[in-house]
């Protein structure tokens, strides 16, 4: 399964990928395609945890996609959702995209 985190905009996220490795390799999955992580993140090859410290503007979901190889040699997929709320709350952000819209219809 995929795991889930939520934080605000500008908040650290930080978890553990694995323990049982050899090496990790980490993507951002963006329309079936897989591209380098996000700005700012980091895979930490000693401990097996994933840094990332958002900067302003990062708001929505992020779909990362990470690639262990065990000790065992087994290459295991991981998926994980994170999602960026905005500091101003839901509310704004439903507002922000409202605003948007109306701004696109009018050219």
């Amino acid at each position: 399964g995929t795991k889930s985190f939520m934080i605000q905009e500008m908040e650290h996220v930080e978890f553990n990928i694995s323990r049982n490795f050899v090496a990790i390799a980490g993507y951002q999955e963006f329309k079936g395609l897989l591209r380098p992580l996000p700005i700012g993140s980091s895979i930490d090859q000693y401990t097996g945890r994933f840094h990332w410290d958002p900067g302003a503007g990062f708001k929505g979901d992020f779909s990362l996609v990470f690639l262990v190889q065990t000790i065992e040699g087994q290459l295991v997929k991981k998926k994980v959702t994170i999602t960026i709320q905005s500091k101003h709350g839901i509310l704004k952000d439903i507002e922000d995209d409202f605003l948007r819209r109306i701004e696109v219809s009018k050219d």
